[in-house]
């Protein structure tokens, strides 16, 4: 909710005011004194003002985080200054949008260029993560019979060779360990090797996270993968509180019982992947639709950027807070100037124009801010 008068029933109120004024000097002078009362007040106290005092630093924050495609809306800057809690999808937030290949580990020395070639050209079929990242190891061949087996991998034909991307297990290889995530790939019947691909934690995440805190805000770590590799994550970007082996769908959970302990939640993550997640948070911070009227999209969920966000928008509402105060308390002072009959018309139209300038310059200290 918005704090203040409704900007749609200012104006009525004003105009009343100066309608009552024009009667009273009517009343107890003339017309003519009426007349001139009643235009000094409307050009005193017009709440032109009032009516900038949420627009304009709106439309001047989302100038300063240009960069990082930021919109906002009032009711987001509202939640985003109550909350204490903020649930950091680590895709794309902590970590780079993509996983890389980090060790390509053939059974046979020989066996690497093969290794690369056929597990890169299958994996163009491919839709997961782990895919993506290995088909940028080679071209996309001629690929035919692909199947997706849920939970082992991925066969089909490259260039009419038959190859098998997946589970160790099920090329029938041993698991090596180890950090990231790790496949192994047969061809022709005959395993060739592993491959294994982890996430590129982003240079800057863990000063972020650290401007997160000094926010006030506790950060909690959310992944769908393997606790090693979560816990891995966490002492690298210095967040203790994690929930591995959560996949999108789930995350909802996380963000209702952080709810139910009485916090108040921020979640960071792409939508629509985490789409029930985002839509229960009090605060959804996405990089696709927004889920409602509290939320706050960026093209980019990297977490300097939606740092740097929720810190304009707390700036944003402070701005916002103190040209309501000024929007409201320069119409009262002009209408009082006018009804003593202090104000002419032309020191009304001076008195409406300063007190519009006080708005926007306070407004502008937005242009202070930190571009994102």
């Amino acid at each position: 909710m918005s704090s203040g008068l409704p900007t749609v029933a200012v104006l009525p109120i004003v105009c009343a005011a100066v309608v009552a004024l024009g009667l009273a000097w009517t009343v107890l002078d003339d017309a003519s004194a009426g007349m001139r009362v009643a235009t000094s007040a409307l050009l005193a106290a017009f709440p032109l003002g009032y009516l900038l005092s949420a627009w304009l630093p709106l439309r001047l924050a989302v100038r300063r985080g240009a960069a990082v495609g930021l919109r906002l809306t009032e009711p987001a800057l509202h939640t985003a200054q109550r909350i204490t809690v903020i649930v950091l999808d680590k895709s794309g937030t902590i970590t780079a949008d993509e996983l890389a290949v980090v060790s390509v580990d053939p059974v046979e020395p020989d066996h690497d260029r093969n290794l690369r070639w056929f597990a890169g050209a299958l994996e163009h079929s491919a839709e997961d993560p782990v895919g993506r990242a290995i088909a940028k190891l080679a071209g996309r061949g001629h690929l035919t019979d692909v199947v997706q087996t849920p939970g082992f991998g991925i066969s089909g034909s490259v260039d009419r060779h038959p190859v098998r991307v997946g589970r160790p297990d099920w090329i029938g290889l041993d698991h090596v360990g180890g950090d990231g995530t790790t496949v192994a790939v047969e061809v022709d019947a005959r395993a060739l090797g592993h491959i294994t691909v982890d996430d590129v934690v982003r240079e800057d995440a863990l000063a972020s996270v650290d401007r997160l805190r000094t926010l006030g805000l506790a950060p909690v770590l959310v992944s769908d993968g393997t606790s090693h590799n979560t816990e891995r994550l966490g002492v690298a970007v210095g967040i203790d509180v994690l929930h591995a082996e959560v996949a999108p769908e789930k995350r909802a959970r996380v963000v209702t019982e952080l709810q139910e302990a009485g916090q108040v939640v921020a979640m960071v993550g792409p939508s629509p992947a985490n789409a029930d997640a985002l839509e229960v948070a009090d605060l959804a911070v996405c990089s696709g639709p927004a889920p409602g009227p509290s939320s706050i999209r960026l093209d980019t969920l990297a977490v300097d950027a939606v740092a740097g966000a929720l810190s304009l928008s707390r700036t944003a509402l402070s701005v916002i807070r103190t040209n309501r105060v000024i929007g409201l308390v320069t119409p009262v002072v002009g209408l009082v100037g006018a009804g003593l009959g202090v104000l002419s018309p032309l020191l009304g139209l001076v008195f409406g124009v300063v007190a519009a300038l006080l708005v926007v310059g306070n407004s502008l200290r937005l242009r202070a801010a930190a571009k994102l």
